[in-house]
């Protein structure tokens, strides 16, 4: 175990206006290019549920996410803004690269994280075959706090049992999360499982509905949390969501919000 690591610093209030940090997150963005009225339905993770699907998207395509996710627990209330850019340049493999970072009052506040991840689509769904996903990721911590970088993997299953217009889907991922060099109070290896349930209102705008339970860094209790959300595309190229959730039991986040951005930077 290593010795000698910073404090941390104290926390960033939330009494404090967000609102340069949300246009931070939102607004200094490129233009939008085109997208597909489809890709409302496209699940990733954060974007506005912590749901992925086992999809990836066409070739060449390039897009950008923004999301911000507030929580408000026990100890404190955050904001965690998660940027990210996903690069399709081969069918059915998926690069990302985020820049997750958490403000706010509680125990998580002042951490980020430099992250890269990779998902592959095994095959196309047919029949009563769902498509198959694997994701992996490492990412590596800055700013004050005693973390240390951790990989993951996940496994992820999606099967439509309405191929009608609405596009019903069943979603299953299961997340296992390694925390490299761990210090005292924290987990060397957590879960995330999650089932959901997505579908096509209209056109343009997708609902989607899960249940999350993850174990957590230092010792807490393991979470639970149901979300629903809906993702809307406002305009060519830009896709707008929104979810809130409710934690289930003593160490869950009493409450979740979570708003989403996506522009499209290709014509994929």
């Amino acid at each position: 175990m290593l010795t000698g690591r910073c404090r941390r610093s104290t926390p960033v209030s939330l009494r404090r206006p967000v609102h340069g940090v949300l246009l931070v997150a939102f607004l200094a963005t490129p233009l939008p290019g085109t997208a597909d009225a489809s890709e409302v339905g496209d699940l990733d993770a954060e974007m506005p549920n912590t749901l992925e699907d086992a999809f990836v998207g066409e070739r060449g395509s390039l897009d950008l996410f923004s999301a911000a996710r507030y929580e408000n627990r026990r100890d404190g209330d955050t904001i965690r803004l998660l940027p990210q850019l996903q690069w399709v340049p081969i069918e059915r493999l998926q690069f990302s690269l985020g820049l997750p970072y958490t403000a706010g009052s509680g125990s998580r506040a002042n951490e980020g994280d430099v992250s890269f991840g990779v998902l592959h689509q095994f095959n196309r769904e047919t029949g009563w075959l769902p498509a198959f996903a694997v994701f992996a990721a490492a990412s590596a911590p800055f700013g004050p706090g005693d973390r240390g970088p951790e990989i993951q993997l996940a496994g992820i299953a999606s099967t439509t049992i309405d191929a009608g217009p609405a596009q019903r889907r069943l979603h299953i991922n299961g997340y296992w999360i390694h925390r490299l060099d761990p210090s005292v109070t924290e987990r060397r290896d957590r879960y995330r499982f999650a089932i959901g349930y997505s579908q096509l209102l209209a056109e343009r705008t997708a609902l989607i509905a899960n249940i999350l339970r993850e174990s957590q860094e230092r010792g807490e209790r393991d979470a639970t949390i149901i979300q629903a959300g809906l993702r809307h595309q406002v305009a060519q190229g830009v896709i707008l969501g929104g979810a809130l959730g409710a934690g289930i039991g003593r160490d869950s986040p009493r409450f979740t919000a979570t708003i989403s951005l996506q522009f499209s930077l290709s014509g994929g």
